[in-house]
């Protein structure tokens, strides 16, 4: 998750700033204690967003071939897993797959 996370915030956020700069100050926090296996009470929103900055790194990995981790799927995962927390899995039909403002409708009510 570290290299996914580090290649979204290298690649991307450094020509897109989608994301806060607490953001990453919290994924920080946020590892440490899941190493420290430490409960942790996030967000669902947060944890929604990660999966789907996990998605973009993993999908820039697999794409650039510069990780022998990277699976040509592994950017389904996360993305898959941002869906399911937030519920979206649920809808009875989705276009598109969700992007950070269709997230962020989704907790602003």
């Amino acid at each position: 998750m570290r290299m996914q996370f580090g290649c979204y915030m290298n690649i991307v956020h450094t020509s897109f700033h989608i994301i806060s700069n607490a953001f990453e100050e919290d994924f920080h926090k946020f590892n440490g204690r899941m190493e420290q296996r430490q409960p942790c009470d996030i967000p669902q929103k947060w944890q929604a967003i990660l999966n789907l900055v996990f998605a973009i790194g993993a999908q820039y990995l697999h794409l650039t071939q510069t990780s022998s981790q990277a699976d040509e799927r592994g950017h389904l995962m996360y993305m898959t897993r941002a869906v399911r927390i937030l519920g979206l899995d649920k809808a009875p039909i989705f276009l598109s797959a969700p992007d950070l403002p269709l997230i962020q409708a989704c907790y602003m009510s």
